[in-house]
């Protein structure tokens, strides 16, 4: 048996033993979710309209040159209803939010405009693709941000190539129908910004050149009470000393993250300034991944399963690892090796009965002795 087949043979019975982990029958969770869904095709009620159309106000705000209003005016220029004044969220791969100012900045001010990149691109379209709302207080959605080159106008340029971002994102409303909370995730970013702009970011000369491109900028935005830099010479030394990162992982003390954020210093310089910083001013900065991702009690000031649920919180399962189930599924395993059935394939120098509890010739789960079994 090849390795492959092996793997997925393996994965297929961890999922037929999911029963014994106490995982609930696949058809009842089903038939209660058709049984409790309020909304249909047919019947789609008011909050549910409301919710959508607020959604794609929003994403509406992000095509070009509808948002420029909002860059020159900021948050006083944003259409009443959207968002809450305590609006508050996460987006990853670029931070979090705490204020509604910092995120009507992300939403509209980030949106690109063909005057705030070389290549002239922008969000000629944004297309809310697939959409679900439950209940009144939460919905989620997916958007199609269409990015191509266009005029001042807004125009497209339908003879230059064109191409897709994607964001997920679950919302929270409140009882008026603004968004108050919201979990947004841009996956692909980087290979989107190569798409986007023709420019090849993990390129060595390309990040070695970013420095020197960002140091202009920030010095013509950045005076006064807000000087981040005694010079351009400074800028360019202390900058080209960071990492360049990549905008897959944008949220850190690295060039790309102040590519971002340098966007913003034309919003608020006295806010952004000091993201472009050498200290990156509280979100140019390294981050601890396994915290700051998840810090949703901290973020929302509720806890994990709460904020974007309809119906009861969600409750965290009460055990760590597999369970009891976790027995009897190498029982089986050792069943169907004995049989002839399963054979175990050998994974990079090491052999899997070795490691398998209750497999013919293993040594009980535990680690072999030192030169058994093990590659070098």
């Amino acid at each position: 048996m090849s390795l492959l087949r092996s793997l997925l043979y393996l994965s297929s019975v961890s999922l037929a033993s999911a029963g014994v982990l106490g995982v609930q029958d696949t058809n009842a969770l089903f038939a209660r979710h058709d049984d409790q869904c309020a909304v249909t095709k047919d019947n789609q009620p008011d909050w549910y309209l409301r919710n959508l159309k607020t959604v794609r106000d929003i994403y509406d705000l992000t095509v070009y040159p509808n948002q420029v209003p909002i860059i020159l005016g900021g948050g006083k220029a944003v259409p009443p209803g959207l968002f809450a004044p305590d609006a508050i969220g996460r987006v990853s791969p670029v931070g979090e939010f705490d204020n509604f100012e910092d995120s009507i900045e992300y939403f509209f001010a980030l949106a690109p405009t063909p005057f705030t990149n070389p290549a002239g691109t922008a969000f000629y379209d944004a297309q809310v693709v697939n959409f679900v709302s439950s209940c009144p207080s939460v919905a989620s959605s997916l958007v199609y941000f269409r990015t191509g080159t266009v005029d001042m106008l807004g125009n497209l340029n339908e003879s230059l190539p064109t191409t897709t971002l994607s964001q997920v994102s679950f919302w929270h409303f409140n009882d008026k129908g603004e968004v108050d909370k919201y979990q947004s995730w841009i996956p692909n970013l980087q290979a989107w910004t190569k798409a986007s702009s023709g420019i090849d970011y993990t390129n060595k000369q390309v990040q070695d050149a970013v420095a020197g491109g960002l140091c202009p900028v920030i010095q013509q935005r950045c005076q006064g009470k807000d000087l981040q830099f005694k010079d351009e010479q400074d800028c360019t030394k202390q900058l080209g000393a960071k990492p360049f990162g990549n905008f897959d992982e944008a949220w850190g003390d690295n060039l790309a993250c102040r590519t971002i954020h340098v966007i913003l210093t034309m919003v608020r310089p006295d806010i952004h300034c000091a993201h472009v910083g050498p200290t990156g001013g509280g979100k140019c900065i390294d981050i601890d991944y396994s915290v700051d991702y998840f810090d949703d009690a901290d973020l929302f000031k509720e806890g994990e399963g709460t904020t974007f649920t309809c119906g009861p919180d969600l409750q965290p399962d009460d055990h760590v690892g597999a369970g009891p189930g976790a027995a009897k599924i190498f029982a089986d395993l050792a069943k169907q090796v004995a049989e002839g059935k399963l054979q175990i394939p050998t994974i990079g120098g090491m052999s899997g009965a070795v490691q398998m509890p209750g497999m013919p010739g293993a040594t009980r789960g535990q680690t072999p002795p030192k030169g058994q079994g093990q590659g070098r």
